[in-house]
């Protein structure tokens, strides 16, 4: 049997989305014979993708490079991390566990390079994540209480769907109060990254955040 594909899903195959799926449902009465299938492939002429997905490149600091387990601390147990980073010699090994909140030391807004409202960070998700529909979720906090801002949400992103086994790129837009508060004179700021999880996908780790330049 062949099918045809149209322009729209040929330009989304073309594309880099992780997670893609293709499903195959059958309809056939209870009374016949089983469907097999088998050989199933794309036809026709031949498109390469015009470029590979290169994620914006982020300018890190120490602290957000998580190479001090000691700048941080979780609910639960967290680690240093040396087989699975982005750059540096360690990364943050969090769980597993189904719920855990990390924090970062109070810190000076001194020690961040390059702030703009586009933050970015690295997560590792394991090779075996079990039920793609339920990975996870992050959320992820700013406090500066000495300017007013307590527990402020920068955002949520969802943990399914990504490329297992290796390193994921997510990106979070501050607001334009968060933005400022990150480029005033302040001693006593913290992120806080809550991570909900099915256990049975294993731990993930977190490594080189910090702040994308440019408009995307």
């Amino acid at each position: 049997m062949e099918f045809p594909i149209d322009a729209a899903t040929e330009q989304l195959l073309l594309g880099n989305y992780p997670g893609v799926r293709l499903r195959i449902t059958s309809n056939i009465g209870l009374c016949g014979q089983d469907v097999l299938f088998g050989a199933v492939r794309l036809g026709g002429d031949l498109t390469c993708q015009s470029y590979p997905s290169i994620p914006p490149a982020i300018l890190s600091s120490s602290l957000l490079r998580f190479e001090n387990v000691g700048d941080w601390s979780g609910t639960a147990a967290i680690s240093a991390e040396v087989n699975h980073v982005v750059e540096g010699s360690a990364a943050l090994d969090v769980g597993p566990v189904p719920w855990i909140r990390v924090s970062s030391r109070p810190f000076s807004t001194s020690e961040l390079q390059g702030v703009t409202s586009r933050f970015a960070l690295k997560i590792f998700i394991p090779s075996e994540a079990g039920n793609q529909n339920w990975v996870g979720g992050m959320n992820t906090f700013l406090d500066c209480p000495d300017l007013g801002l307590y527990s402020s949400p920068i955002g949520y992103h969802a943990l399914q769907y990504l490329e297992n086994g290796e390193f994921n790129q997510i990106e979070l837009t501050l607001t334009s109060l968060q933005e400022a508060a990150l480029t005033s004179p302040s001693e006593t700021c913290q992120l806080h990254f809550e991570i909900t999880s099915n256990p049975v996908v294993g731990g993930f780790v977190l490594d080189s955040a910090g702040f994308i330049q440019g408009t995307p």
